[in-house]
């Protein structure tokens, strides 16, 4: 009786440990459940692991062969991967919150943060924004590195740490934030380069963006949810004369003989019109599914993004660029304060806008920056004159040469 007794305690105690270290262990999913209603839904989806069928079950990970370098013909200025070079059949656990472009910059972090800890997966819930251009699998598990062993079975899922845990470069995303931490815009990448494009998972085809060649620019206008904030220091576009400038001197000092703007239904963006008048006959202006518009901005050799998350995120899916052009540089003495708004909200004691979307060296692609003297975020309310009356005389232009 005493042996049993001791032996009940042991597994109670067993039992125990395991629930009260959660966080410390890896959770076992089993790889199933079908798709959701919504997978296709622009709407925002948070689900959280814990709530998933568990398997208290400790496995052994099992260590894979080394994988080759990360380095391609599309990605020449990714040296061979620094990260750690085999990976562990583990998941790092994804949960979306917010819209398209916020989910874009939590699938990147989840991406690296396995890439530099030696996960070979990442789990993307069911839902989420941004299944309406990636195609994940029902389970939602893909591979981070293309030659990682095939998914069978039950895989452990690791909650990626939030900035502030002890855990320095290795942490993930700021917890509710879209901020960007511990990567550079090449790693960042490269890593999606492999896992979402080489792994097939975007949605896009060619024949949904016949009017993209390889001479055409894409101009990202955003408007829509940030239409009715009248005084611009939230969510701050840039002036007419940004996109203006790109037009007329961004090819090489030439101008672009046509163009494409993608904006939302309402064209509620004053830089829509002032384009189309200023440029006649070589402005066409598309609003289409979020699928088609996004997946547009992923096949632009020359792309100009507007401020927000769309066009840093969708920039790093892009395989074909050439030229990126962002607006709210900080050249020539201007500075984040001197922009105000949220612009210096996101630079203070973090980095600054503009480098969410650039790499200060080297890229496979020219990146261009817009530095605007006299223009600031109080300035770019829709309703404001100076959108359309500001001067491309006023901005001044740094250039990074690419590699090609």
């Amino acid at each position: 009786m005493a042996l049993v007794i001791r032996g009940l305690a042991a597994l109670i105690a067993v039992s125990f440990a395991e629930h009260s270290l959660v966080g410390a262990f890896p959770i076992v999913r089993r790889i199933n459940g079908g798709a959701s209603k919504d997978e296709e839904s622009h709407q925002s989806v948070i689900r959280r692991h814990s709530s998933d069928p568990i398997n208290w079950t400790n496995r052994a990970v099992e260590p894979v062969p080394e994988h080759e370098s990360t380095a391609s013909a599309s990605n020449p200025s990714v040296k061979p991967d620094q990260h750690t070079r085999k990976c562990e059949r583990e998941a790092i656990c994804l949960g979306f919150l917010g819209r398209l472009g916020d989910n874009l910059y939590e699938l990147e972090q989840a991406v690296n943060f396995a890439r530099k800890n030696g996960h070979c997966y990442v789990e993307a819930p069911r839902g989420g924004a941004i299944r309406s251009i990636i195609n994940f699998e029902k389970d939602g598990l893909f591979k981070v590195f293309k030659d990682a062993p095939e998914k069978s079975g039950s895989v452990p899922c690791r909650t990626m740490p939030m900035i502030g845990s002890d855990c320095g470069d290795r942490c993930g995303f700021w917890g509710g934030s879209r901020r960007i931490a511990g990567y550079t815009v090449p790693e960042s990448r490269a890593g999606l380069q492999e896992a979402i494009v080489e792994g097939g998972l975007l949605k896009c085809t060619p024949e949904m963006n016949p009017l993209i060649k390889e001479d055409t620019l894409v101009m990202h206008m955003r408007s829509g949810d940030i239409s009715n904030i009248s005084d611009g220091n939230r969510y701050p576009q840039p002036p007419c004369a940004f996109y203006q400038k790109v037009m007329s001197t961004g090819n090489n000092n030439l101008a672009f003989s046509e163009a494409v703007i993608i904006t939302e239904p309402d064209m509620q963006n004053p830089c829509v019109d002032f384009m189309k008048v200023a440029f006649p006959r070589k402005i066409q202006v598309l609003s289409r599914s979020v699928t088609e518009d996004a997946c547009a901005m992923t096949k632009a050799r020359h792309l100009a993004v507007a401020f927000g998350t769309w066009g840093p995120g969708l920039s790093r899916l892009n395989k074909l660029l050439l030229n990126l052009y962002v607006p709210w540089g900080e050249d020539e003495g201007v500075t984040s304060s001197s922009y105000g708004g949220q612009l210096s909200a996101l630079s203070d004691g973090r980095d600054h806008w503009f480098h969410e979307a650039i790499f200060e060296g080297r890229t496979s692609y020219n990146q261009h920056i817009y530095t605007f003297h006299g223009f600031s975020a109080g300035d770019s309310g829709f309703n404001n004159t100076k959108m359309t009356s500001f001067s491309t005389s006023g901005i001044s232009v740094r250039v990074i040469p690419g590699l090609q």
